[in-house]
């Protein structure tokens, strides 16, 4: 703005200059032309008075800056000061000879083309019938100007100086109120008053905007929480796949993945979403299962339209890690069930047709009913793992008391004395007394199968160790065997459903792969956490601890809340008595 003021300012004066220096050199031109003819009539005059009473010596005598001509009537040249008489033409074709021959009087003007002079011309007749004729010379306006030029520049150019220091002090003075407007508080400046209708739809469209900032604000506020809370990843973009906003988990998807979370464009995501773009910009829903880092990755994109106006695409992200893998644990589940069930009704049925059809001995009959009643407290003892750990899985209320874990170790242990006998495998506790508050048949599972494995997977002359001790926060419940061990590949797999390190071996001691799945969930529904450290051929420690109860008296009962990842036991008897009857402490086999 400022330098529109600055320029029109020195336009405008500019061109009043001019036109004042032209104006001023008409007028001026006018009033010189008018003077010399003045003068030269007044010089005409005086000269023929004198011509009148002296003749034409006087006209000779005359030495006057103006030219002086006698002409005869037939337009002879008697006489010039500037020049030879006898050199010249006739001057009879002049006008103001024939004017002055006519009227008495005679005047006019020449212009000299190459020379930019003007002549003027004054002629009387005299009383002899002579014409006397004076002339000067003029300069002409447009020869004048040019002239005069360096003159006319050498006030011009101090001129411009000053023009230009006017127009900035005047430019400064104008502009000044109008750059210190407050454009926040646009009616608090002091200003020139015909601003004022201006500055107030100013302030108007400030309270207006403010508002719709407030809502954008708070809208955005709500949508990058919303966001920032969502366990899925979430990227919206335009409809040039141009990435307008994403969370931290998909960024952190992004990432994992080995792609850039910065990359401006979906496109440029190719290996983790930017392959759907296609689909999705076609208007398809599409989905795209990706797995990274041993994760699975779910991704679904979609179209957003506004009517009928597509205005962007929304990509969601979400870790199915569990549900895969839960999916896979069924199939493997129902497989592996499968596979310990057909087992032994194969056997079963397979002795069950000999019998009845005659072909065994009778000496033979006792074998192979006994035979039959092993499989069948396999199947049995299979069935009651299967029913355990669906339990546990279950989740529901579970009653909770307070109990002693040394005692109750102390106790469980007593019970396998004589299978450590005769394994000969010597079993000690060294334990301490720890309240803590647990499920009880769930507690008397875990104590239970874990001094079942530590005596089945050890060898002759070996020893089994469990020990309580209490820490700042919880108790600690280790069993240490000094059996065969565990290999380094297995250990992260020894509390899947099913799993054994050595299956021959396993079956020979009847194992049903279970026992520590389900020990791994009775934890979980307990409160505790379970690590296991072993080397093959120098034996296994298996550690639980517990949270430490301070209570002297035993809570009510409350429900137990199932964790979303894994489901916890289901509701325990009312009592420890009928616990005891409905949860037998004896294991159902081993998963080492």
């Amino acid at each position: 703005m400022k330098r529109r003021i600055f320029l029109s300012l020195v336009l405008i004066a500019l061109i009043s200059a001019v036109i004042a220096m032209l104006v001023t050199g008409f007028f001026y031109f006018g009033e010189y032309e008018k003077r010399a003819r003045f003068d030269l009539r007044q010089q005409l005059s005086a000269a023929a008075e004198g011509y009148r009473t002296g003749g034409e010596a006087y006209i000779r005598s005359l030495r006057l800056d103006s030219r002086i001509t006698l002409i005869e009537e037939d337009g002879d040249v008697v006489y010039d000061s500037k020049g030879s008489a006898s050199d010249m033409k006739s001057h009879a074709d002049r006008q103001e000879f024939i004017d002055a021959e006519l009227s008495g009087t005679g005047t006019s003007e020449r212009r000299s083309e190459t020379m930019g002079i003007e002549t003027m011309y004054e002629a009387e007749l005299l009383p002899d019938g002579r014409v006397l004729r004076m002339s000067v010379d003029i300069e002409s306006l447009t020869y004048s100007f040019r002239t005069s030029v360096f003159f006319v520049l050498l006030i011009f150019i101090p001129f411009c100086f000053l023009l230009l220091l006017a127009a900035e002090l005047i430019t400064r003075r104008l502009a000044g109120p109008i750059s210190r407007i407050d454009l926040d508080r646009p009616l608090d400046s002091n200003v020139y008053p015909e601003l004022y209708p201006l500055l107030s739809k100013i302030s108007g469209q400030n309270r207006k905007i403010e508002l719709q900032l407030r809502e954008l604000s708070t809208r955005q506020s709500v949508i990058r929480t919303v966001t920032s809370n969502m366990r899925e990843g979430v990227i919206f973009t335009d409809p040039d796949q141009i990435i307008l906003l994403s969370n931290g988990e998909a960024r952190n998807f992004l990432q994992a993945i080995g792609e850039d979370p910065d990359a401006p464009r979906i496109l440029d995501t190719m290996k983790g979403i930017g392959a759907l773009s296609k689909d999705v910009r076609k208007g398809v829903t599409s989905r795209k299962l990706i797995f990274s880092g041993n994760l699975y990755y779910e991704v679904q994109g979609s179209a957003v339209y506004s009517g009928e106006t597509e205005v962007g695409c929304c990509y969601t992200i979400r870790n199915v890690t569990t549900d895969v893998t839960q999916e896979q644990q069924r199939r493997e589940f129902s497989a592996n069930v499968s596979h310990e069930l057909k087992t032994p009704l194969t056997s079963i049925s397979g002795f069950a047709e000999i019998i009845k059809s005659g072909i065994a001995k009778p000496e033979d009959v006792p074998v192979f009913a006994g035979k039959i009643m092993a499989d069948v407290k396999r199947l049995l003892g299979l069935i009651d793992d299967i029913i355990r750990l669906s339990r546990l899985e279950s989740g529901g209320a579970n009653e909770f008391r307070i109990c002693d874990l040394g005692a109750m170790s102390e106790e469980v242990a007593a019970q396998y004395e004589f299978p450590a006998e005769q394994k000969k495998v010597t079993l000690s506790c060294d334990v301490s007394h720890v309240r803590i508050r647990a499920v009880m048949p769930f507690l008397r599972d875990i104590i239970a199968n874990l001094i079942d494995n530590a005596i089945k997977y050890n060898r002759p002359e070996g020893k089994v160790t469990v020990t309580v001790r209490q820490n700042r926060s919880d108790a600690e419940l280790t069993v240490i065997d000094t059996g065969i061990g565990i290999p380094a590949d297995c250990k992260g797999r020894v509390f899947e459903r099913f799993f054994r390190v050595d299956k021959n071996h396993s079956r020979k001691i009847g194992g049903t792969g279970l026992g520590l799945s389900i020990v791994k969930h009775a934890v979980e529904a307990n409160g505790g956490v379970i690590s296991l450290e072993s080397e093959l051929g120098k034996g296994t420690t298996v550690t639980v601890r517990f949270p430490v109860c301070a209570e002297e008296k035993e809570p009510a009962s409350r429900p137990q809340a199932a964790s979303a990842e894994e489901p916890k036991a289901s509701a325990a008897p009312a009592s420890e008595p009928e616990a005891m009857q409905s949860v037998p402490p004896l294991p159902a086999g081993s998963a080492a």
